[in-house]
């Protein structure tokens, strides 16, 4: 079988995608489905399409859908109706190249009840894996769930500091916009060129996550002037879709949505505090987490090229134990302290040095030995020492692990180092 490869090294296309128009539907907030095919090419489509106000019938195609009792939202001409499982969106990773030669084949199972979605996947990438970190890619034991039926909640939530806040439709996990405490303390790893080129990369334990979503990495790609396709599910439930969207109900005006976050500092080390969000009355730009309410009136974010990227708190809620690999979380607003981990205090991160000197009694209790470690930036930190894993200390964010390449500790989650 002919493939080839998305810009960006994105993922390697089976051939039954390679070139195919993109269904233009949207998810709304209860999920609904959509089946192909139901109006044929002489329907009269503004008649088939009960509640649809459009001005201009012709935006409702022979592409659109209809399922039997649903009423309809012209936006990419996506039906409402009871919540469709959010298999029917995730990729198919078995038709796809996967990372390599020597790697796992990739694997995602997605599953439905009444009110949750679970996904289970081996954590292993559907397109060409190239190492970024000194953690090869393993094989994960991933399972999440999320609610099915989202709900806009009173009061927005932290996403984890460092860990999975939601899933991509291949099957593997994102975070938010914060790098590990080694050795860039909580710095932006987009901004500090720390990602490969999906923007993703492995953590401590072979783990791979995203920082960011690109449509080219996660579809088979958006046609110029059409809305984004679904990228993935943050674990409050809402969809994630890509940057482009519907101004209006009929789709006839579609932007780039942009995030209101502006920088505002140096996002090297905690990103919370180099940037500050700033609300605007411009409807292409999206609210404090990142994402907006739709001309259907249903909630969605939007992955953007600037921070923070994927999603900056919870709209809804996620369900408890909804991600794993999860700690802290940086104030929704933006700025606050991040957990100390490795050195110094609570709240700070580790302590800075020019010699080992400064580093005695610097590092946690139960520390083999600190040392005073060069960041890739040429900046001087004091971190535990070790040999195995057993010479690491417990830091803010769990057991530290051993990075025996380069005799020190770091967190298991994060990668970067």
């Amino acid at each position: 079988m002919t493939t080839s490869i998305l810009q960006r090294r994105g993922p390697v296309l089976p051939r039954a995608l390679q070139g195919a128009r993109q269904v233009g539907c949207v998810l709304l907030v209860i999920l609904g489905g959509c089946s192909e095919g139901i109006l044929g090419a002489g329907a009269d489509e503004q008649d088939d399409c009960p509640g649809c106000e459009c001005s201009d019938p012709s935006l409702l195609t022979e592409s659109s859908c209809l399922d039997a009792g649903q009423s309809w939202s012209c936006e990419s001409s996506q039906p409402s109706g009871d919540a469709t499982c959010a298999s029917e969106y995730f990729l198919d990773v078995g038709q796809y190249e996967g990372p390599g030669e020597g790697y796992p084949d990739p694997e995602v199972e997605v599953t439905c009840s009444k009110d949750t979605v679970t996904v289970v996947s081996n954590g292993i990438p559907h397109f060409p894996y190239e190492q970024t970190t000194p953690n090869p890619l393993a094989p994960q034991d991933w399972r999440w769930e999320f609610p099915r039926r989202p709900e806009v909640a009173d009061v927005v939530t932290e996403i984890p500091l460092l860990g999975d806040a939601g899933v991509a439709v291949n099957g593997l996990p994102f975070y938010g916009p914060n790098e590990g405490a080694f050795p860039d303390p909580y710095g932006d790893p987009i901004f500090n060129q720390l990602a490969d080129d999906c923007q993703g990369h492995t953590a401590g334990q072979g783990d791979y996550h995203f920082h960011a979503l690109l449509v080219e990495c996660l579809s088979s790609g958006a046609l110029a002037g059409e809305p984004s396709p679904l990228l993935g599910y943050a674990f409050d439930g809402f969809p994630i879709y890509g940057p482009m969207g519907c101004l209006n109900e009929c789709c006839s005006e579609v932007v780039e949505m942009k995030s209101s976050w502006v920088q505002v500092g140096d996002p090297e080390t905690y990103a919370w505090d180099a940037y500050e969000f700033q609300e605007r009355d411009d409807p292409q730009y999206l609210d404090q987490c990142n994402g907006r309410i739709g001309p259907d009136g249903s909630y969605r974010y939007h992955a953007t090229a600037d921070f923070p990227y994927i999603v900056a708190c919870y709209r809804g809620t996620p369900t408890d134990g909804s991600g794993v690999n999860g700690a802290g979380g940086g104030p929704p607003g933006g700025g606050g302290t991040p957990p100390g981990d490795g050195g110094g205090e609570p709240g700070q991160g580790p302590p800075t040095c020019e010699n080992e000197s400064d580093c005695e009694g610097a590092c946690p209790d139960g520390s083999l030995g600190c040392t005073c470690h060069e960041r890739f930036d040429g900046a001087r930190i004091c971190v535990p020492t070790c040999e195995r894993d057993e010479d690491c200390p417990e830091g803010a964010l769990g057991q530290l692990i051993c990075l025996e390449d380069v005799g020190i500790c770091a967190p298991l989650t994060g990668g970067g180092l």
